[in-house]
């Protein structure tokens, strides 16, 4: 989807303003949608592939996110972990995931507004 000037500025102080959707090229993945319906599925397909690597990046993120654990552990459940098969890597990486989940949820329409307002403005 091509964005004018005036729509990549507005789509960047949208993000900017999120605290963890900042991490993710949303830029890159507006350009590579087909449409601004297609956009969310893009979005949230490339929420679903962030991770947190390295152990002491997943230490440092629960500690300032999660420090009882009880958030991380409510979603690894919800996705039917095992505690054998949990790391503090994967309680960081669902619960980042999560965070940025609800971080789209709050911001989508108006990033499709800007998107839609443009079009009708061309057409």
């Amino acid at each position: 989807m091509k964005t004018t000037e005036k729509q990549f500025q507005l789509i960047n102080d949208l993000i900017d303003n999120t605290r963890f959707l900042i991490d993710l090229d949303i830029m890159n993945i507006v350009s590579y949608s087909d449409n601004v319906d297609d956009l969310e599925d893009k979005i949230t397909e490339s929420i679903f592939q962030h991770e947190i690597i390295y152990y002491s990046e997943a230490f440092k993120f629960l500690s300032q996110h999660d420090q009882s654990l009880t958030e991380s552990l409510e979603i690894a459940s919800e996705y039917s972990y095992t505690t054998e098969n949990l790391n503090s890597e994967i309680l960081a990486t669902l619960l980042i995931q999560k965070y940025m989940i609800d971080e789209l949820s709050e911001i989508i329409e108006e990033l499709k507004e800007i998107l839609e307002e443009e079009e009708t403005e061309e057409n």
